[in-house]
């Protein structure tokens, strides 16, 4: 199966599949696509969230009202479309079921 974005990704950063450990190129709203990565050198792990490229990406930075990031501290909130997309990376990283999913 040709990947491209994989491909570029690979090209861009000097790496080989034994580096990536996951790679998600999933693109829906409040869904980002991110790279996980072990960096040898430093023993390291590096999540590489991609910007802005699509009118999904687009949308989910329109989604800027204040949302509770933690039920415990319910004075901490965040951008709505960040803080859903950091949850989708976390639970994607974590191999549960994104709110997509469940639905």
């Amino acid at each position: 199966l040709f990947k491209p974005n994989y491909a570029a990704i690979k090209a861009m950063l000097n790496i080989d599949d034994r580096d990536v450990i996951v790679f998600d190129n999933r693109n829906m709203i409040e869904e980002v696509p991110f790279l996980l990565l072990a960096d040898k050198s430093t023993k390291s792990l590096i999540i590489s969230i991609r910007g802005t490229l699509s009118l999904h990406d687009l949308l989910t930075d329109l989604r800027g009202e204040p949302v509770v990031i933690l039920d415990s501290q319910p004075e901490w909130t965040g951008h709505q479309g960040m803080v859903n997309a950091a949850r989708y990376v976390w639970s994607r990283l974590h191999g549960q079921e994104t709110d997509r999913e469940r639905n």
